[in-house]
């Protein structure tokens, strides 16, 4: 063998087996990504499971939840004038006042006015004066959330009968 064929053969074997090295090296690390791969779907897979149990506590939540507003109550000390207690845990805004029937909505003076806050804990405080012949048999307030997010921009409505 010539010269150059021995420092050919002499770089050619470590060629070789570093090639061959990296061949198992790179299958390995393979292997491995597969692995994290198929770890990440699960968790992926676990996470979404995660987040369907969120929605559905959040949901069961609100089913279960006291509801905003208390009932009719007389005020204490205070001939005709009632109270309705805001129990949402946040302030609320009310937005407008409706009697029913219409025609006895004279027959009522709310307290507080349109775009008043209603802190909770506190009442929505109105009279009815029962001397009128039509007397009122339902309030409507709409209100919304003081603090209201994006998802909770729609009115809200409480609807009361007035039954003594």
């Amino acid at each position: 063998m010539t010269p150059d064929a021995w420092v050919a053969l002499g770089v050619g074997i470590p060629t070789i087996a570093l090639a061959i090295i990296a061949v198992v090296i790179s299958a390995r690390a393979n292997g491995k990504s597969k692995k994290a791969n198929d770890l990440s779907e699960g968790a992926n897979d676990l996470a979404s499971q995660a987040n369907k149990i969120a929605e559905e506590s959040m949901a069961h939540q609100k089913l279960i939840a006291p509801p905003p507003w208390g009932r009719v109550e007389p005020v204490p000390g205070k001939k005709n004038w009632f109270g309705i207690q805001n129990l949402s845990g946040r302030d609320i805004n009310v937005l407008e006042f409706n009697v029913r029937p219409q025609e006895s909505s004279g027959a009522v003076m709310f307290r507080q006015e349109t775009g008043e806050l209603i802190g909770y804990g506190d009442s929505l405080f109105f009279a009815i004066e029962k001397s009128l012949a039509d007397d009122p048999r339902k309030i409507e307030v709409a209100w919304v959330y003081a603090d209201r997010t994006d998802d909770e921009c729609e009115w809200e409505y409480l609807y009361r009968s007035l039954i003594w």
